[in-house]
Order: C-alpha cells, then sequence, then structure tokens
C-alpha cells in the first residue's frame, strides 16, 4: 500500500502537467470555435438586415 501511495504523489506533477497541455489544447480549440460562431453569426445577422431592407 505504501509503495503505491509513493509511486501516486511521484505520478502528480506528470499528471498536472498533462492536465495544463490538455487545457491549453482546449482552450485553443475553443478560441477557434468561437472566432468561427461569431463570424458566422455576424454574417447572419447582416444577412437578416440585408433581407429586411429589401422586404420593405
Amino acid at each position: 500500500m505504501h509503495a503505491k501511495s509513493s509511486k501516486a504523489s511521484g505520478d502528480v506533477p506528470q499528471n498536472l502537467s498533462d492536465w495544463n497541455d490538455n487545457l491549453t489544447e482546449w482552450k485553443r480549440l475553443l478560441d477557434g470555435l468561437s472566432v468561427i460562431l461569431v463570424n458566422r453569426a455576424l454574417k447572419a445577422i447582416f444577412d437578416i438586415i440585408a433581407k429586411r431592407k429589401q422586404l420593405k
């Protein structure tokens, strides 16, 4: 039991660094997605405005 706990505590820093790497990857993905979504939202809004102007 003691050997296992000492091994686990030795693994913690490695796991934390892995977690940080994963988080930065996810942040990059989310940043890219948010940019795409904002662009799409703006395009949709402009399309709606254009259609409303055509209807008038």
